[in-house]
């Protein structure tokens, strides 16, 4: 739950940020005395923000996923339930979207689940490693 309030923050936040590019460009854009690097600049600016935005409610709906499946995990930690492959693939894409995002919740997040998924840090290593290649 923490986790899912620390998005849905951020992610008023970014949106504000949002808001804010936007009009500042459109004063700029008045004003008439704007290069088109400049224009792109701001335009590269405002996506970078908008596909945060859109990371994060991804993140959020992950989050509202696992809490419907509460009582699965409980049970995994127990070692009674044999469904975790089903919830699996979101704990890890968790685990990496919240590091993607310079989320503080992160390494709490990675440490909780540390016992059923293992250490995913050095997993994130890897793929930063790999993205760098390309």
């Amino acid at each position: 739950m923490k986790n899912r309030l620390y998005l849905d923050i951020a992610k008023e936040r970014k949106i504000e940020s949002l808001q804010k590019q936007e009009k500042k460009m459109l004063e700029n854009l008045k004003g008439g005395q704007r290069s088109l690097n400049d224009i792109k600049e701001d335009l590269q600016i405002m996506t970078g923000t908008y596909q945060r935005i859109k990371a994060i409610g991804t993140m959020r709906r992950q989050i509202l996923f696992l809490e419907e499946r509460s009582v699965m995990i409980q049970k995994t930690f127990e070692g009674v339930s044999t469904h975790f492959h089903e919830i699996e693939p979101t704990i890890k894409n968790l685990c990496f979207g919240l590091y993607k995002l310079n989320s503080e919740q992160a390494s709490e997040f990675n440490s909780f689940f540390k016992r059923l998924v293992g250490d995913l840090n050095s997993f994130q290593h890897q793929v930063d490693r790999n993205v760098r290649v390309c």
